[in-house]
């Protein structure tokens, strides 16, 4: 499948945002959200892995985007409801929350494959290691919404900070 210009998703942004500088806040569609630069992400995601260590901080930063993206499903849910479209929907979700764009998703028997370009975790940054843990955890969160089943397991195969432009992860289901 490939993905084509969520137009709506993008207008809806546009238009549903809303920052009040007096409060210090930012809403988008009644549900208040926080901005962050990619570079600050990237930062803080460092500073986990220097103090956990790799396998650690990669564990817990794909926990924290599983929740990430199950929590982005189930606004979308709320807001929308939810098409058909398993790629429009990973996309949507991608898009709203400035990961990037879902620009393909592969479907096989029991494994999903996700495809993100622009991903901000490794957005500028060379690595001879993937390291987009938590992109995998919200690739992986938002599919197990969308399915209502729990991954069994899932990997990054390719990520752009190693080679390429584009982020690719396998998310992998029991049935």
């Amino acid at each position: 499948m490939s993905s084509e210009r969520a137009s709506d998703s993008l207008v809806q942004n546009i238009v549903g945002l809303v920052r009040d500088g007096q409060k210090g806040l930012i809403v988008e569609n009644g549900i208040r959200v926080i901005a962050i630069r990619a570079a600050a992400l990237q930062a803080c995601i460092e500073k986990v892995v220097g103090a956990a260590g790799s396998i650690v901080a990669g564990t817990l930063l794909y926990q924290a985007g599983k929740e990430i993206g199950r929590i982005s499903f189930q606004s979308l849910e709320d807001q929308i409801g939810v098409p058909d479209d398993a790629l429009r929907v990973i996309d949507t979700l991608v898009v709203d929350g400035g990961w990037g764009r879902c620009v393909d998703l592969a479907v096989g028997a029991r494994t999903y494959t996700v495809s993100i370009k622009d991903c901000p975790l490794c957005h500028e940054r060379k690595s001879r290691e993937p390291l987009c843990h938590m992109a995998r955890g919200v690739a992986a969160g938002v599919l197990e919404a969308y399915l209502n089943k729990k991954a069994k397991n899932s990997k990054e195969v390719k990520c752009a900070a190693v080679s390429g432009d584009l982020c690719v992860f396998e998310v992998s289901f029991a049935d």
